[in-house]
């Protein structure tokens, strides 16, 4: 979590990831997308081909114009949500922001306009949209933010990073989905322990947010014939109607949509697999319908003759914000699922599809 990854930008991130998955995968390599690939063979060559999908990239924004006081606006880096939107702009005013420039990194603070301490009842009371913001680095001149090595389309993340508190509590910025790759990384090295039939693919996906194209790329170079996505998803703990609960383990997804129509529904008989071996294995788990919320499996299941794909969720609250909060149990426990729902596709996989 302390590096930066926004989409289109993860390399710092992959190096990570990368490394770790070379202690127990028998070969990695980086694709021209930058996705980590990390294969295990099977002891079965007749068996399938099964895709770990946790993709790396995280929210941010990009500087698009600055101005000649030095002020700079931005555009957010990230795909919809609710009918196309990305990030709540309501995250964004006073957040303090990290600019990575050609000199390095330079820090800055999001401004509304105007100044809030002498803001009237009805400014107050107006939402500002972030193409009214502007990223200040204390600067009064264009020349000057030229000369720290910043230009238009550098990318920009939130300041900060995590922090454990509290036994098994994470908060911090790119809890999402950082959370999804140490899921995978950890199943990866559980199967290096107990082994497995079908031969396994780790991906470290990248420019999930913006389109899912890792995903996509990655599909299309492995050909898988089935696919787990790990992924944080969202939940809250002060809306009664929203049922995925923290602490409660990983979710298993039914569907997931964008408003106003569906989008994509998970494998039935592979989710149904998934909850059977949680329920065999005492593995705690949520059902989820997700609404607004799309995955990689949207990339995933169409490429070549289609992929069995489900997702398998850590909840996540306040998600696509700078500081989101999960439990290490609920990826512990994913990990776990993740594991035994390999070693039953690999077991039985054409019987248990052709069924």
């Amino acid at each position: 979590m302390e590096q930066h990854a926004p989409s289109g930008f993860e390399r710092d991130v992959g190096k990570v990831v990368a490394r770790e998955l070379e202690k127990c995968a028998d070969e990695t390599i980086i694709d021209g997308i930058g996705n980590i690939i990390a294969k295990r063979s099977g002891a079965s060559e007749k068996a399938s081909v099964v895709m770990i999908d946790a993709h790396m990239d995280e929210i941010g924004l990009m500087v698009n114009y600055v101005d000649s006081e030095g002020m700079m606006s931005f555009v957010k880096i990230s795909r919809g949500g609710f009918e196309g939107q990305s990030f709540d702009d309501r995250i964004l005013p006073s957040q303090r922001v990290t600019i990575h420039g050609a000199k390095g990194s330079v820090h800055g603070i999001v401004t509304i306009p105007g100044i809030p301490h002498l803001a009237t009842p009805e400014e107050l009371a107006r939402l500002h949209r972030s193409a009214e913001m502007r990223i200040d680095v204390g600067v009064t001149s264009r020349e000057e933010v030229t000369h720290m090595g910043i230009r238009t389309g550098d990318p920009v993340t939130f300041y900060g990073g995590g922090i454990q508190i509290k036994d098994d509590i994470v908060i911090g910025r790119a809890v999402h989905n950082r959370i999804g790759c140490l899921v995978m990384i950890e199943a990866m090295r559980r199967l290096k322990k107990t082994g497995h039939e079908a031969t396994v693919y780790a991906v470290g996906s990248t420019q999930s947010l913006i389109g899912s194209h890792g995903a996509r790329v990655a599909a299309t170079r492995i050909k898988p014939d089935s696919a787990l996505v790990v992924d944080a998803t969202a939940t809250s703990a002060t809306d009664p109607g929203h049922v995925v609960r923290i602490n409660c383990g990983p979710t298993i997804r039914r569907a997931e949509t964008r408003a106003p129509s569906f989008e994509f529904v998970a494998h039935p008989k592979m989710r149904n697999m998934l909850e059977s071996v949680a329920t065999e294995e005492g593995i705690p788990y949520q059902s989820e319908y997700a609404e607004n919320l799309l995955t990689d499996m949207a990339a995933i299941t169409p490429v070549g003759r289609g992929v069995a794909c489900c997702v398998i969720g850590i909840p996540t609250r306040n998600i696509h914000t700078p500081i989101e909060v999960c439990r290490l149990a609920d990826a512990e426990n994913a990990a776990k699922l993740v594991t035994a729902g390999i070693a039953k596709m690999s077991a039985r996989f054409e019987q248990y599809w052709e069924s």
